[in-house]
Order: structure tokens, then sequence, then C-alpha cells
């Protein structure tokens, strides 16, 4: 997990060099885990409270398995929280894994999505409503297979 000095330096954006994961609602109230690679737009809702922001990490790593992950994408060599988000009922997301390239703006990409998708309504209260900041109410997870962030 990232300090909270690292936390309020991603959020200037000031890339930690590691992944920061980061959540969100589609329209139909499903949640995703997205990974930024160290270079991806982040919303900046996800920035407002270190505390909510750890908290929801360890809410989302306690959820028991509800199902299993399917893949879209083709396993890259380190897969493993992707696959355990999906398993646990997220869509989940890499920041354009397939292309290599270190450009910020570049869309997010679809790795896995769950057998049995988790509904926002079934989190604590106030990590629902940590991760609702960041609705991305034009797309629905099951086929959005790439999501871009605004600036």
């Amino acid at each position: 997990m990232i300090s909270e000095d690292e936390f309020r330096a991603s959020a200037n954006g000031m890339c930690p060099g590691w992944d920061l994961e980061w959540f969100g609602v589609d329209a139909d109230g499903h949640v995703a885990g997205f990974t930024n690679a160290g270079f991806a737009l982040v919303p900046a809702a996800v920035f407002g409270s270190y505390s909510l922001y750890t908290r929801t990490l360890d809410t989302i790593d306690s959820l028991q398995r509800r199902g299993r992950a399917d893949w879209i994408a083709v396993r890259p060599r380190w897969w493993d929280t992707w696959d355990d988000w999906s398993a646990r009922g997220l869509f989940s997301y890499d920041w354009s894994w397939r292309t290599g390239m270190q450009v910020a703006t570049l869309p997010y990409c679809q790795m896995c999505r769950p057998t049995v998708p988790l509904h926002v309504s079934e989190l604590p209260a106030d990590v629902a409503g940590y991760i609702a900041l960041v609705e991305f109410t034009s797309l629905r997870f099951p086929n959005a297979v790439k999501i871009s962030v605004p600036a």
C-alpha cells in the first residue's frame, strides 16, 4: 500500500513508479478496479481522502470470492490483482497495457470481468460512497472494453 505522502504526490501528478489502484462504478452500480501503471490519469475524486482510500483497498481485499474471472485479454506476466478482483465481483482494468507506451491519456483496457458482478450497494456505506464519487454514468462495464479518463 502506498504511503500518504506518495498518495498526495500522485494527486499532484507525480508518478510514484508503480500501480495506483482505484475504483469506480458504472451506470448500473457495478464496481470496477483500475490500475494505472504509475502513469495514467486518475480521477481527482480518488484523492479526496487517504483514509477512505486505504479503507476501500482493505475492504476490496477482504471480499470473499463469489465467482471467477473471465479473461478477455491475454494474461500478462503479473495478473493476480485483476484475477482476484474479478473473482470478488469487480470488472478489472489496466491502463493501456497493450500498447507499451507511457502516454497518460491512453485508455484503460478491460483485463477480465466477473462471473458474478459486485454491486456498489453490497459494500459498507462509507466505501460505497467513496467509490461512487467516480461514476461512469454513460458506461456499463460489461460492454466497456476501453475507458478513457478525462484530464
